[in-house]
């Protein structure tokens, strides 16, 4: 993601991973993470050149939601952003 700094997603995120989920986060490195690294969140900073289009979550390798918007207060909820969420069907 370009930028992630949501309080409310990132205190989620934390309490999921007290609960024993695997977060993992691939970050942009012109930003600051401070929520991040306050709540103790590790994450890999993108080195390499270009701009990060399309922004994705996978869980449990079965739900995607993806969009173009930044997971941040304006980018989910102020700018022109589109997102869908999708289901796998893994029986296949």
């Amino acid at each position: 993601a370009y930028s992630f700094n949501h309080p409310e997603i990132i205190k989620e995120l934390a309490d999921a991973r007290d609960r024993g989920i695997r977060i993992r986060f691939l970050l942009d490195k012109e930003h600051k993470y401070e929520l991040l690294d306050k709540e103790k969140l590790n994450y890999r900073i993108w080195n390499t050149s270009g701009l990060h289009h399309i922004k994705a979550i996978l869980v449990d390798s079965k739900i995607l939601f993806f969009g173009t918007g930044n997971f941040s207060l304006s980018g989910l909820t102020e700018d022109w952003n589109g997102y869908i969420e999708t289901e796998f069907n893994t029986d296949r």
